[in-house]
């Protein structure tokens, strides 16, 4: 890893003042790894509401907002239906293998035109 570095990577991280580290999983277990300390759990959250009692009609008294707890994190549940298989067509295979050797998406290329085209010359 560091010989590739050092070939590939070391012009641009050079140029642009960038460092890498290597880390093992032997010699750097704490740096790799977070462990919460004993008695707290590793995620808190906080969603407390102060109510405070409505203020008298006779007072003008300016009510604090409260903010909205933030929306739950959890991803919603999605039923699929089983998708049945379908096998690929050579036109599929031959599309994808010129889109990646021209580096254009799959719908930019179509067998109408020749590859010189495609390629712009």
């Amino acid at each position: 890893m560091k010989r590739t570095r050092d070939l590939v990577y070391r012009p641009f991280d050079t140029a642009n003042s960038i460092s890498r580290d290597f880390l093992s999983l032997k010699r750097n277990k704490q740096d790799i790894y977070f462990a919460a300390p004993r008695g707290e759990p590793a995620v808190t959250a906080v969603t407390s509401v102060s109510a405070t009692p409505p203020a008298a009609p006779h007072q003008s008294a300016v009510q604090p907002t409260v903010e909205a707890p933030p929306p739950s994190t959890t991803p919603t549940p999605i039923t699929v239906g089983p998708v049945e298989d379908a096998p690929v067509s050579a036109a599929d295979v031959i599309r994808t293998i010129v889109a990646i050797a021209l580096k254009k998406s799959a719908k930019d290329v179509s067998f109408d035109s020749s590859v010189k085209a495609l390629s712009g010359g």
